[in-house]
């Protein structure tokens, strides 16, 4: 079950939030369930080493999407847009491409990104890169994922099957990772069907797949990278540690061909499972117009704990509307549960269930039937409170109920109304009560809403000041063309690609008067050139969600330095006198036009991040100091009365008998929200005030303050 590692980021969720708890609502059937909170930062591999999620906030994704067209890139604009469209509206959440199609791929000879095909030694043309961002750069910003493949099939541009990559080879992936690596949503593959028209033999064909993502991995140490197998191969790349996805193609034997048989070959436990590629069965029912059995067999590998990729899609056949919404609404309900604590678990399943993902050790699943069964349950539940949340697949209808049980074997009655295709949520939120077990019949509550002045949140912060009086900085990303990067290193170019980067400092009230010297450690991206450092605007920005809109502009320029910057070295930059707007000195710096490409230095999050030394091109250093500031944040604030038939769940109360509840907003708001509830109405009506908070760092700071 793998309960152990399954439960380290549930964990923690609890250390920040105290208790993960739901307010119980219900929904009327033929209402949709909508998503989650929005991710920040780049999709990463989770703790566990089986889920995707968001690098900047722990947010887990989930991946239903396309699995084709593999030309999308050689498409015409029109229908590339047509695709991107249709893929958006439906929240299909993946696309599917290769870079190089032609030499050894399925694609025709022109079909690769080169300037001559007849040399590609000679590089990439930045023209067709420019076009391919114009329709890939929509999907990441809808949080679509780029399933970027550099070659296709046996795709050999650059002559024999050879693992020590030529440099013109590894020029060519630096080209295509440096380009793209700043999507949010991306996941790398080398190659696909690596053991197909590729090597002589298994042997080399697997360093070859290796030499090629160890080359990706260091351009880009973050998004997940895997690599596409044969039809019925098991995961060749177990133990490589710049491998972390298995792209799994399956179906080549008629026993799989069926929703119970796809279940079947789950590989949960193999990195991150991805069902990558059904042939040729899926290509065989898009063709037929079998919209049930598709979405029967991507529930079967879902509840097998894999992503699950449509083959063929738009390629010899395009998914029908309604094929791509039953894909939109695996990722809809799967957004609403805690699938990245789960594992396969089908020897739990009780009453009508047919497949189980869970954990028991937090009390989390997910059920699923398709035989329309009048009860569905799970075996070993401990006695609490839970949440069974029912979703119709077909539809998208569902019903939030809350339900305590007394432990032990359990089946829930299915709600009348839903089809006989059924996946239900249950989630424990709390121990059992003293009374018998009850179902809280789901009820839609009409809140009177006023809208009442804003309040203020007021953490405290503590700034030590190094002996020599130095500081590092509270928060450093950078922008790259405009979105927003916090990693652990820090980038400056200009051209085609601009990146700045971006500093703040909390000096308190230190005197800046006498100047400052600021040091930045050279990463494993050296370069040239001149670096200007520019004193910039307070804006509100954290290396959580900084972006064009909130950037700080860059204004007088304090310092600069100009020469080579090598792997290693440490590069000083003194500053002009200056001072920082409420104890907080936000710096950008820049490269030249002159410069190399690509320059880059370590972050605060590495042992070598930059420093700020005060009064370094002065009379010495000052003497050390502690300054405690305090942080104002002002906070929308709503006011909502309503009359449930007892208190909103808590995390935790305080003196006063005031509750907080910890819930989210819907993906795209890009805020998460935390609810205070106060019982002390005359009337006996609970009155909750909403905060916005921007990221979990805030939202600790929120609960703490107001919750003793």
């Amino acid at each position: 079950m793998h309960t152990e590692t399954l439960s380290t980021r549930h964990r923690r969720r609890l250390a920040f939030a105290g208790l993960l708890l739901c307010v119980a609502l219900g929904w009327l059937l033929g209402q949709s369930i909508i998503s989650t909170a929005e991710g920040v930062g780049p999709l990463t591999v989770d703790d566990s080493g089986h889920w995707f999620e968001y690098a900047g906030n722990g947010e887990p994704y989930f991946l239903a999407g396309s699995g084709g067209p593999e030309g999308f890139l050689y498409e015409s604009d029109a229908r590339k847009q047509s695709i991107v469209d249709q893929l958006i509206e439906h929240d299909v959440r993946a696309v599917y491409v290769h870079a190089v199609r032609a030499f050894g791929g399925d694609g025709g000879a022109d079909q690769h990104p080169f300037l001559d095909r007849a040399n590609p030694s000679a590089g990439v043309d930045p023209d067709v890169l420019d076009n391919w961002d114009a329709y890939l750069s929509q999907l990441d910003d809808a949080g679509i994922v780029v399933w970027f493949h550099l070659y296709d099939d046996g795709a050999r541009p650059f002559g024999a099957c050879n693992p020590d990559l030529p440099g013109a080879e590894r020029a060519f992936v630096r080209t295509i990772v440096e380009r793209f690596r700043s999507y949010q949503h991306l996941v790398w593959l080398p190659t696909e069907e690596h053991q197909v028209k590729g090597c002589a033999d298994g042997a080399t064909d697997i360093a070859k797949a290796e030499a090629l993502a160890a080359e990706i991995r260091r351009r880009d140490d973050v998004h997940p990278l895997g690599v596409h197998h044969n039809n019925g191969q098991s995961n060749q790349y177990l133990g490589n540690t710049d491998i972390d996805v298995f792209a799994q193609q399956t179906c080549g034997r008629t026993s799989v061909r069926s929703p119970g048989g796809l279940h079947s070959e789950s590989a949960f436990g193999e990195d991150v499972y991805v069902m990558a590629e059904c042939h040729p069965w899926h290509k065989e029912l898009l063709a037929a117009g079998d919209r049930t059995t598709i979405r029967r067999s991507l529930w079967g590998s879902v509840l097998g704990g894999g992503y699950v990729l449509l083959y063929d899609a738009f390629e010899a056949t395009d998914p029908t509307p309604a094929m791509l919404a039953d894909i939109g609404r695996i990722n809809e309900f799967m957004d609403r549960t805690s699938f990245s604590e789960m594992a396969p678990a089908d020897g739990l399943a009780t009453a009508g269930t047919r497949w189980v993902l869970g954990n028991p050790e937090l009390d989390v699943y997910v059920l699923y039937a398709s035989d329309g069964p009048d009860r569905m349950g799970v075996e070993g539940l401990t006695a609490g409170t839970y949440r069974v949340l029912w979703f119709d697949p077909v539809d998208g209808s569902g019903l939030d109920q809350t339900v305590t049980v007394a432990g032990g074997t359990t089946s829930f009655a299915v709600p009348a109304g839903l089809g006989d295709e059924i996946v239900v949520s249950v989630e424990r939120q709390g121990d059992a009560p003293t009374t018998t077990t009850t179902t809280i019949a789901p009820t839609t509550v009409a809140p009177t809403t006023t809208t009442i002045a804003p309040t203020t949140v007021a953490p405290t912060t503590t700034t030590t000041v190094g002996a020599d009086g130095s500081f590092g900085p509270i928060d450093d990303a950078y922008l790259e063309n405009g979105r927003g990067i916090d990693r652990e290193v820090l980038r400056v170019e200009t051209g085609t690609r601009e990146r700045v980067t971006y500093l703040r400092f909390d000096v308190g009230d230190t005197d800046l008067t006498a100047g400052a010297r600021l040091a930045l450690t050279v990463a494993d991206d050296p370069g040239a050139g001149t670096l200007t450092v520019h004193q910039g605007s307070s804006t509100g920005w954290s290396e959580a969600d900084l972006g064009a809109a909130n950037a700080p502009t860059a204004g007088a320029v304090l310092g600069s330095t100009s020469g080579t910057f090598t792997e290693g070295a440490t590069i000083e930059i003194d500053l002009a006198p200056t001072t920082a707007d409420g104890g907080l000195l936000e710096l950008v710096v820049r490269t030249d036009s002159g410069g190399s490409r690509d320059a880059s230095f370590h972050s605060a999050e590495t042992d070598d991040g930059p420093v700020l030394t005060v009064g370094a091109t002065g009379d010495g250093p000052v003497p050390t100091t502690t300054t405690t500031t305090t942080t104002t944040t002002e906070v929308p604030v709503t006011t909502t009365t309503t009359t449930p038939a007892g208190p909103p769940a808590s995390i935790g109360e305080s003196a006063d008998g005031t509750s907080a509840v910890y819930t989210e907003l819907p993906r795209g708001t890009e805020r998460r929200r935390w609810v205070d509830c106060d019982p002390h109405d005359a009337e006996g009506v609970w009155v909750c005030a909403t905060f916005d908070i921007r990221s979990a760092e805030q939202l600790r700071g929120a609960h703490d303050a107001a919750i003793p």
